[in-house]
């Protein structure tokens, strides 16, 4: 699971700005600050570039801006400024919008390097826009592409019901669907010749690789025979996938299993998935050996949970905003406890080690501990 945490770790990374030219509206403008306001095309909804003092910014020895913050009281749509303290605005950094209460943006035309998790954590933002005179990046359905549309760089997290993907693309970016808790379908373009999906799940053209399971999608998932591996945030968006109920694998795949809708590798030494919907107390079967990362995640129905007398790791935030979980038996000889194993559990109140308590490296989040 180590590709999981660097995926999931990816949405928060350093921006990497890089050598930025002028090209587009900006070099147009002349360094002159664009109108306030606008009536979006096709719609009664009142946008803006907000006020200068808004914005956070870092310019660079070119004389070009890039946007570093902005402000979390600004709430509604907005137009992207062109131009700050006199430079034209070329960058977007990592986080620059995080957390705002915005419902739309629309990027200006001279920004040409948006960094990964721009837009993360914004509850509302349903669009992101791109000037079509904008030489690197593009929007389909208020969702940002770069300008060829081979790749699928960010849905916006407040963006509800299903996504359609041109058959041009080939890439998606590893953090575009973290945190579309609304997000209840993905469908691809069947000229598509880099993923397929199957009931709104996203899958490679062959279905060997299940992609992604949308966050706000309801009901059980099928993992037909074919997939041999499972991306690592496939289940894991910000509280999991809240409404599935089963994960049933087919009989005859040779990497993955299911036993009462629960995932497993096809062994059933390794836990995979749990799903959230699943509720009341579970044992873990006694041929498992590992709880993997984020097996239990947001599972908020889960009651109660005896691990079998062979589990020796419990992994990363293993049980993480498990809000129902008010106990934990463990009948092994655990060597391993994963950071954050029982993070943002405000009901549990124990974990019972039958034998010794394990060495705990780092901070496991256990509030009672």
């Amino acid at each position: 699971m180590e590709r999981e945490m660097k995926r999931i770790r990816s949405a928060v990374v350093a921006a990497m700005v890089g050598s930025l030219v002028l090209t587009g509206e900006c070099a147009r403008l002349g360094g002159k600050e664009a109108d306030k306001s606008v009536a979006s095309p096709g719609s009664q909804e009142q946008v803006s570039h907000a006020n200068p003092s808004d914005y956070t910014y870092s310019t660079n020895p070119a004389g070009q801006a890039t946007i570093t913050g902005f402000s979390r009281a600004y709430s509604g749509a907005l137009i992207i400024t062109n131009v700050l303290g006199g430079c034209p605005v070329a960058g977007i950094a990592t986080r620059a919008f995080d957390g705002c209460l915005l419902n739309s943006v629309k990027v200006p035309g001279c920004v040409t390097s948006i960094a990964r998790a721009a837009f993360s954590r914004c509850p509302r933002l349903a669009a992101i826009n791109v000037d079509e005179d904008n030489a690197n990046y593009s929007s389909v359905d208020g969702v940002l592409y770069n300008k060829s549309q081979t790749t699928l760089i960010d849905c916006p997290t407040g963006r509800g019901g299903a996504i359609s993907l041109p058959f041009s693309v080939s890439d998606i970016d590893a953090s575009a669907f973290y945190g579309c808790s609304r997000l209840t379908g993905i469908n691809v373009d069947v000229a598509n010749e880099s993923y397929g999906s199957v009931d709104g799940v996203l899958f490679d053209k062959n279905q060997t690789t299940l992609v992604e399971f949308p966050s706000g999608k309801s009901g059980a998932v099928f993992i037909p025979s074919s997939v041999n591996m499972i991306e690592g945030t496939a289940f894991s968006g910000i509280l999991g996938c809240p409404e599935l109920t089963a994960i049933n694998v087919d009989e005859s795949n040779v990497n993955y299993s299911s036993v009462d809708g629960v995932l497993f590798d096809n062994k059933q030494t390794t836990l995979i998935k749990y799903p959230a919907q699943k509720a009341g107390g579970y044992t873990v079967p006694s041929g498992v050996t590992s709880i993997e990362d984020t097996a239990f995640w947001g599972c908020s129905r889960l009651t109660e949970v005896i691990l079998g007398s062979n589990v020796t790791k419990i992994g990363y935030i293993a049980f993480g905003a498990c809000t129902t979980l008010t106990a934990i038996t463990v009948l092994s000889e655990v060597t391993k406890v994963g950071n954050y194993a029982f993070s943002s559990c405000p009901r549990l109140t124990s974990v019972f080690f039958w034998w010794k308590r394990p060495p705990l490296d780092g901070f496991i989040g256990f509030e009672r501990d």
